[in-house]
C-alpha cells in the first residue's frame, strides 16, 4: 500500500450496519476521471429501507491542493443545509505520518447553516477548525471482510454564535473501497449548557462495484 495517496473508491454503493441497528446505504455519482483540482461528485445516503429518498446528500470536491473535501451537505433529518468555505478536507492528498502532540493537518473554515431548501436565510454561521491526523495502517474486520485500512482521526471544532460543537471521528479507509469503519461523537453546547451529545458506530456490511 502506497503511504501517500489514498485511491478514490471505484464502488458506487456501500451498505453499513450501525450500532443502534439501523442500516445506512450510500451511493455516489460517477467519480471524476482524474484526481484533479475542481472535480466534484455527490454521495447520497439513505438511513433505513433501501429505495427510500436519500436523507443526506454530500457534494464532494477535489480542492486546489488535491485534497478530497466536502463542499456542502444537505441533511433532511436535521432539516439543514451546510456550506463550507473553503471545502472541509476529509482526506489529505498525501497522508502525513503520525504527529505526536499536534494535528498532522489543520485548516480554518467558515460554516454557514441554512434552513432546508432556503439558502436565502441563515440559521447560524461561524468559524471552525478542522484537524486530521493519520494514525497509521491497521487491520480491521467487518461483515464485508478483513481490510488493511488507513486510520484517520479527525476533530471539527466549530464556534457558531452562541453554540459551540466538537465533532470527533475515527475513520478507517481502504484503498479502492472507501470507508469501512467509523466511530463518531458530536457534542454541542449552547450558552454554556450541553444540548447535544450523540455518538455512533458504523461498519461496512457490503459494497458493490461501479460500472
Amino acid at each position: 500500500m502506497d503511504a501517500g495517496k489514498l485511491t478514490i473508491a471505484g464502488q458506487h454503493t456501500h451498505v453499513y450496519d450501525m450500532d443502534n441497528g439501523d442500516r445506512v446505504e450510500t451511493a455516489q455519482d460517477a467519480l471524476p476521471d482524474c484526481h484533479c483540482a475542481g472535480r466534484t461528485w455527490w454521495v447520497h445516503s439513505v438511513r433505513g429501507a433501501a429505495g427510500e429518498k436519500p436523507d443526506r446528500d454530500v457534494r464532494m470536491v477535489i480542492d486546489v491542493n488535491g485534497y478530497i473535501s466536502v463542499a456542502e451537505e444537505i441533511d433532511r433529518r436535521e432539516k439543514v443545509e451546510v456550506v463550507y468555505t473553503p471545502p472541509r478536507v476529509v482526506i489529505p492528498d498525501k497522508l502525513p505520518v503520525q504527529a505526536i502532540g499536534s494535528a498532522a493537518f489543520e485548516q480554518e473554515i467558515h460554516m454557514v447553516v441554512h434552513p432546508l431548501g432556503d439558502r436565502s436565510r441563515v440559521k447560524v454561521s461561524g468559524t471552525a477548525t478542522n484537524a486530521i491526523r493519520y494514525v497509521g495502517d491497521e487491520q480491521i474486520t467487518t461483515a464485508a471482510g478483513t481490510f488493511t485500512a488507513r486510520r484517520l482521526s479527525s476533530t471539527l471544532t466549530a464556534n457558531l454564535g452562541t453554540a459551540k460543537s466538537v465533532d470527533t471521528t475515527e475513520q478507517w479507509w481502504a484503498d479502492g473501497i472507501g470507508l469501512v469503519f467509523e466511530q463518531s461523537r458530536e457534542v454541542t453546547h449552547a450558552l454554556g449548557l450541553k444540548v447535544r451529545d450523540n455518538s455512533a458506530t458504523m461498519a461496512l456490511r457490503s459494497y458493490e462495484a461501479g460500472k
